[in-house]
């Protein structure tokens, strides 16, 4: 057909053809030529040459498939994707992920720039990065920053942005890869708030808490369990041996045995008993706690508190031994003692009285 068109038309002869090769396989050549008419406009003539294009062909397929592979990545990936004019800071493209991250369309992607989507509270740490990687100062940005869609919702993304020009060059367009990380971000300040509560519970309760990782023995005791013993924060190790080397010898047998209760048979933990103190006296404290496991059903941590009740136990103990004084007093005296109730009901009478 380029042959016919030059003969007859005289369009100039350049084509693009392969020709088998004496060992059977096929070579792409550029052939070029041109014809001598005689003086009836007759082609009688026709010289021309050929040039092996093999290498070039197979460089343009190749760059061909590798931008589909680039274009299908770029459209088909999880994160979102975008060209960045990095003077304007405007969109060139975007894929469908970014666009949904933004909130946006297609169309209003690209009419759109990096300052204009991202929440005021980002836009300086963001066109600072830009700065820094155009003016060449760093080679790629990464940053966790918030955007803000048309709707007024926000979402958090971690981009990575890298130049797409070459060292020496102007500087031109970045490649953005966003992805959104909106749920990492609200676990981590949901948990700084259930820390920041744990924290000020611990400040303001009278109790000390405690830890044990049972696998390990690793013992974590609150400030204030120490400061109870008469200890400071520092002044205690780690270690559960911390808890049973302070226990009273006489209370030793039924922690144990309370412990393993919990443990073993699912038995409720609360119990009272007495801790050597830093100047080696005893305060009786009332201790309970609630064991963890994990999914093998094996103990791992168990958790609780302690709290300082030697005044009521010694109050408990001096009411103790005035009733037991006065009921001697009553039994041993002779005069006759009779006790009623509201009623007029009686509830006692001493020795001497049934005697009578």
């Amino acid at each position: 057909e380029v042959r016919r068109a030059h003969l007859e038309d005289h369009v100039p002869y350049d084509v693009e053809a392969r020709l088998r090769t004496k060992a059977g396989d096929y070579r792409w050549f550029r052939i070029r030529g041109e014809a001598e008419w005689n003086t009836e406009g007759q082609a009688v003539r026709m010289a021309g040459s050929i040039s092996d294009i093999t290498e070039r062909k197979e460089a343009v397929d190749a760059l061909r498939e590798s931008e589909q592979r680039f274009r299908a990545i770029f459209e088909q990936a999880a994160v979102g994707v975008a060209v960045v004019d990095v003077n304007t800071g405007r969109y060139v493209r975007a894929n469908q992920r970014f666009c949904d991250l933004a909130g946006l369309m297609p169309e209003q992607m690209t009419a759109s720039t990096f300052q204009s989507i991202t929440h005021p509270d980002d836009v300086a740490a963001s066109v600072e990065g830009n700065e820094k990687l155009r003016e060449g100062t760093i080679g790629r940005l990464r940053q966790e920053k918030r955007f803000l869609r048309p709707d007024g919702s926000v979402i958090w993304v971690n981009i990575a942005v890298s130049p797409l020009w070459k060292a020496g060059e102007q500087p031109s367009f970045n490649i953005t890869i966003a992805e959104d990380i909106t749920a990492r971000k609200n676990a981590e300040a949901a948990l700084t708030e259930s820390e920041e509560r744990y924290a000020r519970a611990v400040r303001g309760t009278t109790d000390g808490l405690w830890d044990w990782f049972i696998p390990t023995g690793e013992l974590y005791l609150s400030p204030r369990w120490k400061e109870m013993l008469g200890y400071l924060d520092h002044e205690l190790p780690s270690h559960v041996d911390t808890f049973f080397t302070r226990l009273h010898p006489d209370d030793r047998a039924r922690v144990d045995e309370a412990v393993h209760a919990h443990l073993e048979r699912r038995e409720a933990y609360d119990i009272e008993f007495r801790l050597r103190t830093k100047s080696g006296g005893y305060r009786w404290v009332r201790s309970r706690a609630e064991v963890e496991r994990d999914t093998d059903d094996r103990p791992t941590h168990m958790a609780g508190t302690i709290s300082d009740i030697t005044e009521r136990v010694l109050a408990q103990e001096h009411y103790a031994r005035e009733l037991d004084f006065n009921k001697a007093l009553v039994s041993h005296t002779s005069a006759l003692i009779v006790v009623l109730d509201e009623f007029s009901r009686i509830v006692h009478v001493n020795e001497a009285f049934e005697r009578a």
